[in-house]
């Protein structure tokens, strides 16, 4: 549904990963390490800034591969930032919340018939996990929230 190699592959981490959408343009090269068998993404897990301790999210093994070959097609360097787009404001590879509401809406709308927002993808990760019989304090530890009752609210349970 998505036309733009970047823009599935920005999809699947959100949804499998439970990625917030804010820390997408940040995330740099260095960051993966897509080497296998194991695929993993380091990031803050915390919104608060003063936790700057960096934990290990696991990614699935067929997004790890496609990731690893979008790095080395677009030959990105250690420092760069994957999803961040090009330098110029007017840049359409620019990431922006715009942009993301945009494709996401219309993916959504050609998909599910309704239209989704970049933020509904955690949802989905901690319903589908809750749903799964995950239980609440794993789930809850895997979405980076500090109380169990955020999750909770999140997935309606």
């Amino acid at each position: 549904m998505l036309p733009a190699w970047r823009d599935r592959l920005i999809a699947m981490l959100l949804r499998n990963t439970g990625l917030r959408v804010n820390k997408l343009p940040g995330l740099q090269v260095r960051d993966f390490v897509l080497g296998g068998p194991a695929f993993i993404v380091y990031v803050i897990r915390s919104k608060k800034a003063e936790r700057t301790e960096y934990r290990p999210i696991y990614i699935n093994p067929d997004i790890g591969v496609q990731l690893r070959d979008y790095l080395r097609v677009h030959d990105y360097k250690l420092m760069e930032q994957v999803f961040r787009g090009g330098e110029n404001k007017r840049d359409p590879r620019k990431i922006i919340a715009r942009v993301l509401r945009f494709v996401f809406e219309a993916a959504g709308l050609a998909s599910m018939g309704r239209k989704v927002k970049p933020k509904d993808f955690r949802g989905f990760l901690t319903q589908t996990m809750t749903d799964g019989g995950v239980p609440m304090a794993i789930t809850s530890k895997m979405m980076g929230h500090v109380s169990e009752q955020t999750t909770k609210r999140i997935t309606k349970s």
